[in-house]
């Protein structure tokens, strides 16, 4: 947590830092669990629905199907190339903390599986006192949500955690920072590990 600064400058846009595709799609049982393309299509049009809200991501080409930029500028993204604004650890860490908020989707595999999955790069928006606004994975039945972390599954519902967090921003920071603290803290959660992992107590 303390490499993760809650008071770093801000700048007034959402963001996120993903993999248009990272790997081919998953078969398994006649069905396929996609990539984040799969699920960022259905919120292109986001930015129209939260304007003047900025919402900007940092992405990539894509390695199984090409990133459309041209389609996302023309909705309204804010694009950026990652390997110029985060291609370190401290350019990662800056591009996060200099960030108001984070809205990002899940991998359609994992929106269809349910499996829980929260993303690393979520907690350390989180660290850095910066509300989350993420897609749905089953993670809200382990982790508060509605405030600090608020989950989504529709177009709808996405758009209006974007209004919420804008409107009560500083409640939200709170709340973020507060759930780093709880359920991100290495010393709870690699003591925890230890403990459970080895059967003894770690002082």
């Amino acid at each position: 947590l303390s490499e993760w600064n809650p008071h770093f400058k801000r700048r007034d846009v959402f963001t996120t830092i993903m993999n248009w595709t990272s790997h081919k799609d998953v078969v398994y049982d006649n069905k396929t669990y996609g990539q984040k393309d799969v699920e960022f299509k259905r919120f292109i049009k986001l930015p129209g629905r939260v304007a003047p809200i900025v919402l900007e991501i940092a992405v990539n080409l894509g390695k199984t199907r090409r990133t459309p930029y041209d389609r996302l500028l023309n909705n309204g993204w804010r694009v950026v190339n990652p390997d110029k604004a985060c291609n370190d650890l401290d350019s990662y860490r800056s591009y996060i903390e200099s960030s108001k908020a984070e809205w990002s989707v899940a991998k359609n595999g994992y929106v269809l599986g349910k499996p829980g999955w929260f993303s690393c790069r979520s907690a350390c928006y989180l660290a850095s006192g910066r509300p989350v606004v993420v897609q749905d994975t089953g993670f809200s039945s382990v982790l508060p949500v509605g405030e600090g972390i608020l989950a989504f599954k529709t177009f709808e519902e996405s758009a209006n955690a974007i209004l919420e967090v804008e409107t009560n921003y500083e409640k939200h920071v709170i709340a973020a920072r507060e759930i780093a603290e709880e359920y991100f803290n290495s010393d709870k959660v690699l003591n925890n590990l230890i403990e459970t992992a080895g059967g003894y107590s770690v002082s």
